[in-house]
């Protein structure tokens, strides 16, 4: 059986569900199971496919703390697959999660040698490991006026890595002087237009707190996420965390937290409370953006859910490289901001 046929690739579609069940059960029995028919399939499959079953089965061994097994198996899937980023990044996570730095900073090094070629891996990654910011917050800055979409991987104590986004995501972006919205919106606002009020830049804090009871799980409130945009606003005028408020008869019925940076303004999350306010919420904002002078405006990842209201404002989609190279061009400093062609680490 091959299963990287069209076919048997639902098979092993089957193998990966069964050892996410498996995992999520965390019962000892089911998860030696799954290393049993993961182990049938890695025999069966051809060398991109045994790579991922590799991935499946050391994530196994990683939950029964088999620390050497599971080494093993996340070094076989990289040696099956060495161009795939997400390998590195499975095995440097787990490095990491064994307090063994240097070998995750590696792996993490050699994601940003595969991905950003133009650019000095070791300048792209920080890790913290005390409780004094600046340096992860000066880092925090140079990724986003880079233009470099990036993420947090917490580990113990408060230590974490911030690291540019290797996996590839489609961005939804729209020009704010081109916002448009329906004539039922339209309506609305011509009939209710004194009831509301727009308050931009207001206190974040305030948005982050209506934002974390509509959405008690989202990543924003995380411990190092929060940390460091709370220390952004000290730093300079730019990157900028924003707060903005769509006010109806005094009340607080819609927001978005976001981030002036250079010409572009990134939605990081909103919320909406009543019918009508999120849209009308997003269309008095692009007023204020496009007066302000912004020329895109980022809405974040393309979602199955929330794509569709997004293209009613006009807003289309990018891949990850389509919009950086839109973002370096209406930012043409961001090419220069880390260092570019030097030579990766030998080790």
């Amino acid at each position: 059986m091959d299963i990287d046929s069209s076919t048997e690739r639902k098979d092993f579609n089957t193998f990966r569900s069964k050892t996410i069940l498996a995992l999520h059960s965390q019962n000892k029995e089911k998860i030696l199971e799954a290393i049993k028919f993961n182990t049938f399939a890695i025999e069966k499959s051809s060398r991109n496919l045994a790579s991922k079953l590799y991935l499946l089965r050391a994530a196994c061994y990683e939950f029964l703390k088999e620390v050497d097994f599971a080494l093993v198996d996340y070094t076989k899937a990289i040696e099956l697959n060495p161009y795939n980023c997400f390998c590195y990044y499975q095995r440097g996570a787990y490095y990491f999660s064994l307090n063994k730095v240097y070998h995750a900073l590696r792996d993490f090094w050699k994601i940003c040698e595969l991905k950003y070629t133009h650019y000095d891996p070791i300048e792209l990654i920080h890790y913290q490991q005390s409780l004094n910011y600046r340096k992860a917050i000066s880092h925090v800055q140079k990724l986003y006026k880079g233009g470099f979409d990036f993420f947090f991987l917490d580990g113990k104590q408060q230590e974490f890595f911030i690291m540019p986004e290797f996996r590839e995501y489609n961005k939804i972006i729209l020009e704010p002087e081109n916002i448009h919205i329906s004539r039922t919106y339209k309506r609305h606002l011509r009939m209710y237009e004194k009831d509301y009020e727009l308050c931009y830049d207001m206190d974040y804090e305030t948005i982050m707190n209506e934002i974390n009871e509509h959405y008690p799980n989202n990543q924003i409130g995380n411990f190092s996420i929060s940390i460091i945009h709370s220390f952004l606003n000290q730093e300079g005028s730019s990157p900028k965390i924003v707060g903005t408020g769509l006010f109806k008869n005094n009340i607080l019925v819609a927001g978005d937290l976001g981030i002036e940076n250079g010409n572009e303004f990134i939605s990081l999350t909103g919320f909406h409370k009543i019918p009508y306010a999120g849209k009308i919420e997003l269309y008095k904002q692009a007023k204020v953006l496009t007066d302000k002078g912004f020329k895109i405006w980022n809405l974040g990842v393309s979602t199955e859910r929330w794509d569709s209201y997004k293209y009613d404002l006009g807003a289309v989609k990018m891949s990850s490289d389509e919009y950086r190279r839109l973002y370096h061009k209406i930012n043409p400093e961001a090419k220069n901001i880390f260092p570019r062609n030097i030579k990766f680490p030998t080790f």
